[in-house]
């Protein structure tokens, strides 16, 4: 017996399928406008509250800081973004290879982008930086008010400086990690590439390859070192990735 493939019409959809509906409004999207709208205020948002958490940095740096001070926010930068570089891993991990699709609450919009990615690991790149973004960008935002409302960052900058490193390295992740998946990148992200500061192309390569349970950090790449040894030894509950 012949099995006949769904005839599919240029944007992937199948004859008799409503193929998503490219948006204008706010950007090009093919998602509800509810959705874009609550995207847009996080990007707000996160501007805001970075910029203020900036604005009190300056005002203490204005008002004089001594060299070890000054070394040691130069160490809290570091160690931030080596932070968020491990938690780009370990969300990475957790959501790879624990859970579904259907598990309540963050399966559809967590676990399943995740397991999509391996299926379609340039789908990513479709989206602008806004779509891209912004679950990073939204997640950042209590870190931020916290800074602003209960940290007293003119008096201790080297909180606001280790805040607006970490919270910018989530919020860049998705980003650094879209371009590991592009062909051609602007001429400075493939510099940063190439000399490892931020994640390169060969280095994510190795996520996706068998026996795929390795190289999970998606931000710089650096701390696979640390996670790597254990995401190889630990046996997932739920389905390995695709490909």
């Amino acid at each position: 017996m012949t099995v006949h493939e769904p005839v599919r019409t240029g944007d992937g959809a199948s004859i008799g399928e409503q193929a998503p509906r490219e948006r204008w409004l706010f950007g090009r999207y093919d998602y509800p406008v509810s959705h874009r709208v609550l995207e847009l205020a996080s990007f707000t948002a996160f501007v805001v509250l970075a910029t203020v958490v900036l604005v009190r940095v300056g005002q203490a740096l204005a008002d004089g800081i001594g060299w070890a001070a000054g070394l040691a926010m130069a160490i809290g930068v570091v160690l931030a973004l080596a932070l968020g570089d491990l938690l780009s891993g370990v969300v990475h991990f957790l959501f790879d290879q624990f859970g579904s699709p259907g598990t309540p609450v963050i399966g559809q919009k967590f676990v399943k982008p995740f397991r999509d990615h391996h299926d379609d690991p340039v789908a990513m790149t479709h989206g602008d930086f806004i779509a891209v973004n912004s679950d990073n960008l939204l997640v950042s935002l209590p870190v931020l008010v916290l800074a602003i409302t209960v940290a007293d960052v003119r008096s201790n900058p080297f909180i606001g400086v280790f805040v607006v490193a970490l919270v910018g390295s989530v919020a860049m992740t998705n980003q650094i990690h879209k371009w590991a998946h592009m062909p051609q990148v602007p001429r400075s992200v493939a510099f940063a590439q190439r000399h490892g500061i931020i994640l390169g192309i060969r280095h994510h390569d190795g996520h996706h390859t068998a026996p795929y349970d390795r190289h999970y950090c998606i931000t710089l790449g650096r701390m696979d070192w640390l996670l790597d040894p254990i995401t190889a030894r630990i046996k997932p509950s739920g389905p390995a990735p695709a490909s």
